[in-house]
């Protein structure tokens, strides 16, 4: 009977120390449900809010956070508007849950509310009847406008049980976290929640990134033209001596194709942006291709013409210095070049057997006082140029014996330029241009051998129309 007794109280004694859940002495049920944990409060981070009130705005959304059974940790280095990785990483050190940025304008409120993960799931926005009173709209439209949204964002409610769910069975207690969990899974980062964050402003700064548009270093231009031209008399009184076989009469070339070329270079900018390449070298050369013109004489005492054909040749070239003020895409050129112009008939030199001289053989010497400006826009490239020249000489217009000694003149030329990009360095280029020369004949002298012939002026004018390419390199 001892050793029984023994026996009962050693086994009662070992059953309580093995478990904890035995009942103590009261009549208690001998085994009761394991107590649940209490979980944490979901903690919510709020970072700036940008605009007029901002702090005060802050400070009354921090409140209501709190009220609504969140914790709430001070966030105010983080920026409103800041990228999703920064969220990211701000919410990873503070080890919350989500995060709330603002923007106040006028009488709107604007949050954004972000996962722990910056993405934004939602942007809301609370309206007062003025700013002052935007923060009314805090305290009142919370519930309704804020609470949800940031439920979402954090991934469950504030206060996440009770104490009547304390004391709940542990399968309705993990069943809990599956209901409320897990659903919201597949919506974590679903495309629609995230095309916000493409918005972002960082992603709007990035065409501040662009790099800097930059002229280019040298242009080749290699065109082909057909010209016209016209030299004619204005008051026009004829020839001194009547006995003369000399005559004066207007001289007209409907068409004459020449070859154009032009270049450009800036040899700083081969090495740098800055001032320096904006100092360049220009010249040009145009080469006419030979053509010919009829000349008719009614033959005295006849219906019958004589017609006699005259070779003619032209050519122009000009060099000089050119400086440009680039404006992105756009420019502004100043030029000055010393050039030369030329346009000869060969045929009417004069002489027994050849024609009397009928058009002044030309070779004009200028100083090209000019500007340009182009601008592109996509792959369409265009431009227009104006140049008065100064003649510093007229020959054979003012030779003695033969035309107008002691002549005056003026000259004139302007364009306008439409090319189009075909590759990034080639733009395909039409050009139409005019080139003018003004005379004043009123200062020669009266003496009819230094002067044979009497007019008050002339004009020569050529009127030109290009096709070609244009070739720019060391730019963008």
């Amino acid at each position: 009977m001892h050793r029984s007794a023994l026996l009962v109280v050693a086994t009662f004694g070992l059953a309580l120390g093995a478990s904890p859940a035995w009942a103590l002495p009261g009549g208690a049920p001998i085994f009761a449900a394991k107590k649940a944990q209490t979980a944490t409060k979901k903690n919510i981070a709020v970072g700036q809010i940008d605009g007029p009130k901002g702090s005060k705005l802050r400070s009354t959304l921090m409140l209501r956070v709190k009220d609504a059974g969140y914790s709430v940790t001070d966030a105010e280095d983080l920026k409103a508007g800041s990228s999703k990785a920064t969220i990211s990483k701000m919410a990873k050190v503070l080890a919350v849950d989500a995060v709330v940025l603002g923007k106040a304008s006028g009488n709107t409120l604007t949050l954004s509310i972000y996962k722990a993960n910056g993405s934004r799931v939602e942007q809301v926005k609370l309206k007062g009847a003025s700013s002052a009173k935007l923060e009314n709209a805090i305290e009142d439209e919370f519930d309704d406008i804020v609470v949800a949204p940031l439920a979402k964002a954090a991934g469950g409610k504030g206060v996440i049980e009770s104490k009547e769910e304390e004391s709940a069975p542990p399968p309705e207690e993990e069943a809990e976290p599956e209901t409320e969990e897990h659903p919201p899974t597949p919506q974590e980062e679903p495309p629609p929640e995230e095309k916000p964050d493409e918005a972002e402003p960082e992603a709007k700064a990035e065409p501040k990134q662009k790099p800097k548009y930059r002229q280019g270093a040298l242009e080749l231009d290699l065109k082909m033209r057909v010209y016209s031209r016209s030299f004619e008399y204005t008051d026009l009184a004829g020839v001194r001596d009547p006995t003369s076989r000399r005559t004066l009469r207007p001289y007209t070339l409907d068409f004459a194709p020449a070859l154009d070329f032009a270049g450009i270079v800036y040899p700083g900018a081969f090495f740098t942006d800055g001032i320096a390449s904006n100092f360049g070298l220009m010249g040009s050369v145009v080469l006419g291709i030979a053509t010919s013109t009829d000349f008719e004489q009614q033959l005295a005492g006849t219906t019958n013409k004589l017609v006699t054909q005259l070779k003619t040749s032209s050519q122009a070239w000009d060099v000089g210095v050119r400086g440009r003020i680039p404006i992105g895409p756009a420019e502004i050129a100043l030029f000055a070049t010393y050039g030369s112009q030329s346009f000869i008939l060969h045929g009417d030199e004069g002489g027994t057997t050849s024609l009397p001289p009928l058009v002044p053989d030309v070779k004009y010497m200028f100083v090209r006082l000019g500007a340009e400006a182009r601008v592109r826009i996509a792959k369409v490239l265009i431009g227009g140029r104006i140049a008065p020249r100064i003649l510093t000489s007229v020959k054979n217009i003012d030779l003695e014996r033969v035309w107008f000694p002691g002549a005056k003149g003026h000259g004139l030329d302007f364009g306008l330029m439409l090319g189009y990009g075909v590759l990034p360095f080639m733009d395909i280029v039409l050009e139409a241009a005019f080139t003018g020369y003004g005379f004043d004949f009123n200062g020669i002298p009266d003496d009819p051998v230094l002067a044979p012939v009497v007019a008050g002026g002339a004009t020569d004018r050529y009127n030109s129309l290009s096709l070609g390419v244009k070739f720019t390199l060391g730019g963008n």
